[in-house]
């Protein structure tokens, strides 16, 4: 009975045991298979990357090139810049940047958008690129009627695009200006050398000449002039007595005038007349105060006056194409014993010419 027992505890040990045997291989399957998992997969992300990168290097920038000539064709220059940014190392994306840059410049250009247009054109290349900038600059300095900064470079820019055109379209400008402001005689002259019949901005040469022409009077008289012969004086008389001292002095001086043509007919003149005169009595020179002095000329007539200013003792009047100016004051107060004359004459008989 007891050699029995023995053999059936000999064969559960032995059952276990091969069962211990069994899950150890198991196991060792289990992690073999995990393994060649984890293999497999690295294999398959390995392969997956190097396909990735293979398209960004080789397929991606030949897609993005191709489709940036496409915006670049269709003038979406925006969208062609930003690809042919993303792929610059690919063939000749460099210089089909700075060719987008230069294409949208001057179509900024054709839209009138010069600043922006400036800013776009220094970033590109191409052919007139100067040329572009400095047309993009004139047009900014014409529409700022800043016309004689645009003219000079309009005339720089001969026979390109418009530029000669607004060559004429500046030197009507200006003497538009000239003719608004009342500068009649300078206004003719430009007039005068200008196409007759040229028309920019409802402004007709012809139509500036004959209304010129009508008032040719006017012409004549606006303008500087200038005056040589001024002379002014400083007399104290004696009440009782009637003895007096005198001191005289010589000057020369201008008067400047502008003739505005209103819409009604009339004729502003606009201007100021110089003039010495002075102050004080001293017996010693050096004492005496002789400031310059200005007649303001502010009057609207329907013909030429003979009194074109008056005010505060000063008189200017024109006669026989010249003007004269008289000043004339008595002062009996100050002085008990006293009187003071205070005196001073010129006339502007010569127009500069500018």
């Amino acid at each position: 009975m007891k050699k029995e027992k023995k053999t059936d505890k000999t064969s559960k040990s032995k059952k276990v045991k091969d069962k211990d045997k069994h899950n150890q291989k198991n196991i060792l399957n289990s992690i073999k298979n995990k393994k060649n998992t984890i293999i497999i997969f690295t294999i398959i992300v390995i392969i997956v990357v190097t396909i990735m990168v293979l398209i960004k290097i080789l397929l991606l920038p030949s897609l993005n090139y191709n489709k940036a000539n496409d915006y670049l064709a269709n003038k979406n220059y925006i969208k062609a810049i930003k690809l042919f940014e993303n792929t610059k190392d690919y063939k000749d994306s460099k210089a089909k940047i700075k060719q987008a840059y230069y294409e949208y410049g001057i179509s900024l250009i054709e839209e009138k958008k010069y600043e922006d247009a400036i800013t776009i054109l220094k970033k590109a290349d191409g052919k007139n690129l100067n040329k572009y900038i400095s047309y993009a600059n004139a047009m900014i300095n014409f529409n700022e009627k800043k016309f004689n900064t645009a003219l000079s470079t309009f005339k720089e820019l001969k026979n390109f695009k418009d530029s000669d055109d607004y060559v004429n379209y500046c030197n009507i400008m200006l003497a538009e200006e000239k003719y608004k402001s009342g500068n009649l005689a300078d206004a003719k002259k430009m007039f005068e050398d200008l196409d007759k019949n040229l028309e920019f901005d409802g402004i007709k040469v012809l139509n500036r000449l004959e209304t010129l022409e009508k008032y040719k009077d006017y012409v004549k008289l606006c303008g500087t002039w200038s005056g040589t012969n001024g002379k002014f004086s400083v007399r104290q008389t004696h009440d009782s007595t009637g003895l007096w001292d005198q001191w005289d002095n010589d000057y020369v001086a201008e008067l400047k005038l502008s003739c505005i043509i209103n819409e009604d007919g009339t004729v502003t003149l606009k201007g100021d007349a110089k003039y010495y005169i002075y102050t004080n009595y001293s017996s010693l020179s050096k004492y005496l105060k002789a400031p310059q002095k200005s007649l303001t000329i502010n009057k609207t007539v329907t013909s030429i006056p003979n009194e074109i200013a008056s005010g505060n003792n000063v008189k200017l009047t024109y006669s026989g194409g010249k003007f004269s100016l008289v000043y004339d004051y008595k002062d009996s107060n100050s002085s008990m014993n006293f009187t003071y004359r205070y005196k001073s004459s010129i006339t502007y008989n010569t127009r500069k010419d500018n």
